[in-house]
């Protein structure tokens, strides 16, 4: 099981724009979904009036750009040789991303959740989401990679 990055195997990069567009498209469609759903239910709850505090406009600008790097990132330098290593990476590269993001978060926000049981509901919840998301849109790219 292994995770090709520019080896001696690196196939045509005629389909890397389409490899892309899957990519960028589940990531955004996926990912702006859990948040409309999930924000009232999870975020809202414990981050309040910190949610109320970003403008909607960067938010927005965030999602943009966090979706582009990874579906470049995925697009580019990723092929997977099976189901089994597109879930393997997609879970460590997930939770990676998603922990850093949140452990930080909670760094440097100590007041994000006042009472200890409650503080890290929310990185736990956020970071699992991120691993599912990460292992759903590489068995994507993997299932692309084998049909054409």
């Amino acid at each position: 099981m292994y995770v090709v990055v520019f080896d001696e195997g690196f196939r045509p990069t005629s389909n890397i724009g389409i490899r892309f567009l899957i990519s960028f498209c589940l990531f955004l469609i996926l990912d702006a979904t859990w948040l409309l759903c999930m924000s009232k239910y999870i975020y809202k709850q414990f981050l309040d009036e910190r949610l109320e505090k970003i403008p909607f406009k960067v938010g927005v600008f965030m999602e943009c750009l966090y979706v582009l790097i990874s579906a470049l990132f995925i697009s580019i330098l990723l092929y997977f040789e099976s189901y089994s290593s597109a879930i393997l990476f997609g879970c460590c590269i997930g939770f990676l991303i998603y922990a850093t993001f949140n452990i930080t978060t909670l760094v440097i926000t100590p007041s994000w959740g006042q009472t200890l049981p409650y503080t890290w509901k929310v990185p736990i919840i956020d970071t699992l989401w991120g691993m599912f998301l990460w292992s759903v849109v590489c068995v994507f790219i993997f299932l692309y990679d084998e049909k054409y």
